[in-house]
C-alpha cells in the first residue's frame, strides 16, 4: 500500500452544473489522493475563466474526508472554466485540470405578436429566470423581424424588457389583417403577400 502524502494531487475532479439554473451554483467534487488519510488536510480550489483569463482561489478547511465537495457561484452563463485542486500544504501538486461549461441562459418563452388597430405591432415574451448572481446585471433582448426564415435580412431591435411596440413593419408594410402561428412565430397575410418571421 502506498503511503499517504499531503502533497499528492487530489483525484477525479468533477463539476456538476445541473443546479446552476436553480441557484447559480455548480458543485465541484473530488477525491483525496489516498483512501486512507492519517490527519486532516485543507484544500485550495483554483478556478479560471477561459474567456477572460481571470482566476479565483477558494479554500476548504481541513478535513479527514476522502470524498469532498465545494459549491461555486458568480459564474457567467455559457462561460467555460477550468478548475484545479491541491491540498493547502507547501509544495502541494495540482490535480489534473477539469474543464466545464456553465449552462447558458434559457431562451425567452411565450413569444407573441399582436397587431394593433393603428398598424403597430405589440411584441411580448416571458423573460428567462436569471440566476441570483445576475440579479443586478443589465442585459438586452434582441428581437429580429425578417421576411426570411434564416433571418439574413432581419431588422434588429434592442430592448431591455418586454414588451416591444413597433409603429410599422420593416419596409413600411401595414400590420393589418395578418395571422400569427408559432413556433416558429410567422406573421403572414400582409398586404403585398409578405411573410415575416419573428425570433
Amino acid at each position: 500500500m502506498t503511503e499517504y502524502s499531503a502533497q499528492a494531487p487530489p483525484k477525479d475532479v468533477q463539476v456538476k452544473t445541473e443546479r446552476y439554473s436553480d441557484d447559480g451554483h455548480v458543485l465541484v467534487t473530488w477525491k483525496a489522493s489516498c483512501f486512507l488519510i492519517d490527519h486532516a488536510v485543507g484544500y485550495m480550489v483554483y478556478i479560471r475563466d477561459n474567456s477572460t483569463g481571470v482566476e479565483d482561489l477558494h479554500s476548504l478547511s481541513a478535513s479527514n474526508n476522502t470524498l469532498l465537495t465545494m459549491s461555486l457561484g458568480d459564474l457567467h452563463p455559457g462561460g467555460t472554466y477550468v478548475v484545479q485542486i491541491s491540498t493547502s500544504v507547501p509544495k502541494a501538486c495540482l490535480s489534473v485540470p477539469a474543464l466545464f461549461v456553465v449552462p447558458p441562459l434559457a431562451a425567452p418563452r411565450q413569444l407573441a405578436v399582436v397587431p394593433e388597430r393603428n398598424g403597430s405591432l405589440y411584441i411580448h415574451w416571458k423573460e428567462s429566470q436569471l440566476p441570483p448572481s445576475m440579479k443586478n446585471d443589465k442585459f438586452v433582448h434582441v428581437v429580429y423581424i425578417s421576411t426570411r426564415k434564416d433571418l439574413k435580412d432581419a431588422d434588429q431591435y434592442n430592448v431591455s424588457h418586454p414588451p416591444l411596440v413597433i409603429s410599422g413593419l420593416p419596409g413600411g408594410k401595414d400590420a393589418d389583417q395578418y395571422n400569427v402561428s408559432h413556433p416558429p412565430l410567422v406573421i403572414s397575410g400582409l398586404p403585398g403577400g409578405k411573410v415575416y418571421h419573428v425570433a
